[in-house]
């Protein structure tokens, strides 16, 4: 990460998704400069939530999207990562989270609307999103593995641009 990075960014159109770098984990989603939502990541492990405040994340920047990662060290290494881009009418959030260990792993990202419905014109459209898990987060416990991680989570989080806003997170 550069020196002086304020925060990370990518963006379509007139969307932009931004991370701080100072609290990485929240991003704020915008449209033509003003924002229409904010998240703020929720990692559990076991049923217990961890803090990730403390945490030193990385970023890297390819065509097109953006790369958020770390590693954790609970007893053993817990590897997360995260790649926000953008696709036509959506940000694509994909979410993989790695442990050696068996856990049972939640990884996702909190939303609240910054919009007020009243509020909203053709300059602020709505945003609303679609949460889905691939596959069971204990799936990976019937394979046998002999490499150094197993894959313990892997979720797609869409937020649909332009939508009316679903204050809901459909499963």
């Amino acid at each position: 990460m550069a020196a002086g990075l304020q925060h990370e960014t990518t963006g379509y159109q007139d969307w932009r998704v931004e991370v701080s770098v100072a609290e990485p984990e929240t991003f704020i989603l915008y449209f033509r400069d003003q924002p229409q939502c904010q998240a703020v990541l929720a990692l559990s492990v076991n049923g217990r939530a961890l803090s990730l405040h403390d945490i030193r994340w990385q970023f890297r920047r390819k065509a097109h999207q953006l790369e958020q990662w770390c590693n954790l060290t609970l007893g053993d290494t817990l590897s997360i990562s995260m790649t926000y881009r953008f696709s036509a009418d959506r940000l694509e959030i994909d979410y993989l989270a790695r442990n050696p260990i068996p856990s049972r792993l939640e990884l996702a990202h909190q939303i609240t609307s910054t919009v007020l419905q009243e509020a909203q014109s053709d300059s602020k459209p709505a945003v609303s999103w679609l949460f889905q898990r691939n596959g069971q987060p204990s799936e990976y416990l019937i394979e046998q593995t002999t490499h150094g991680f197993c894959e313990a989570f892997s979720a797609s989080l869409w937020l649909l641009l332009g939508q009316n806003c679903d204050e809901n997170i459909r499963t």
